[in-house]
């Protein structure tokens, strides 16, 4: 059974305000989205503990996609990987974690035809290890295939 998890970036969390959790801003909350409102932007997580009503950052949801790295972390959409399989070749081998026609992949821009370029995330399981994640790190973004 595959697990369905989530994590987004809690957000409103007032220092001087007692909360049933530690999260502060900006801290990623794992566990299930239970509540997107697009007219008030007042969405919500629930964690693995249970714990409801913590507010989180739309813009940061991202799904855990069933597969790990080669350390075994979990691989959630917005994680940035590298594909060590790629390290001796021009490419950077470095791809970002998106949900892209009807899969998970790890997408590395356009080619100079204006070619997406892509991997299935289920075919090259052990070589890829998270570099980090678009929101955490934006500077690898950098460095991408363009």
């Amino acid at each position: 059974m595959t697990d369905i998890l989530y994590r987004g970036k809690a957000i409103n969390r007032d220092p001087n305000q007692s909360y049933r959790t530690t999260y502060q801003n900006g801290d990623w909350v794992y566990g299930l989205v239970s509540r997107l409102d697009k007219y008030y932007h007042n969405d919500e997580m629930t964690n693995e503990d249970g714990v409801s009503g913590i507010d989180i950052d739309r813009a940061t949801i991202g799904q855990y996609t069933s597969l790990s790295d080669k350390n075994d972390k979990k691989i959630f959409e917005g994680d940035i990987l590298i594909i060590e399989e790629y390290s001796t070749f021009e490419s950077t081998g470095k791809g970002i974690v998106k949900f892209y026609k009807g899969k998970f992949v790890s997408f590395y821009g356009q080619d100079a035809m204006g070619r997406d370029c892509y991997d299935d995330l289920y075919t090259v399981c052990n070589e890829r290890v998270i570099a980090g994640n678009i929101h955490d790190n934006p500077e690898l973004l950098e460095e991408s295939v363009e």
